[in-house]
């Protein structure tokens, strides 16, 4: 596979969705030991917003890597991801509006795969 190629298959897809969280992962572990080695208050804030960000980066919504995983594994899980980022939305004090846009294009990529995915089974149906 070169640069620029789509994944072949559900393994593939998968591989390159967790290889991001994977090395930001690896980056936010060294920034913990150079924090622990240096006493860096400053490295330690980064350390955790990178911990953050790549576990927030793995949850199973639209087109983040956990729901590219997600997605991979099979189309319904999405939906559980969805689940997920309402149910954060009614249930948690969330005061970012970053959080309802993300669920609100997650909504969004969600409805658009499954009316695409009903418009081929339509159009499959009318050719048999």
């Amino acid at each position: 596979m070169e640069i620029g190629d789509e994944p072949t298959n559900a393994y593939e897809e998968a591989l390159i969705a967790f290889g991001g969280p994977f090395v930001g992962g690896l980056g936010a572990a060294a920034c913990s030991l150079a924090a622990s080695s240096l006493e860096s208050q400053l490295l330690f804030a980064v350390a955790d917003i990178g911990f953050f960000l790549n576990a927030i980066n793995l949850l199973p919504l639209g087109t983040m890597d956990g729901g590219r995983i997600a997605s991979a594994i099979h189309k319904h899980t999405l939906l559980v991801g969805l689940g997920i980022g309402v149910g954060a939305l009614w249930y948690l004090p969330i005061y970012n509006p970053f959080a309802y846009l993300i669920v609100l294009s997650v909504a969004y990529t969600t409805g658009k795969r499954y009316y695409a995915d009903y418009q081929i089974s339509k159009v499959r149906d009318s050719c048999l």
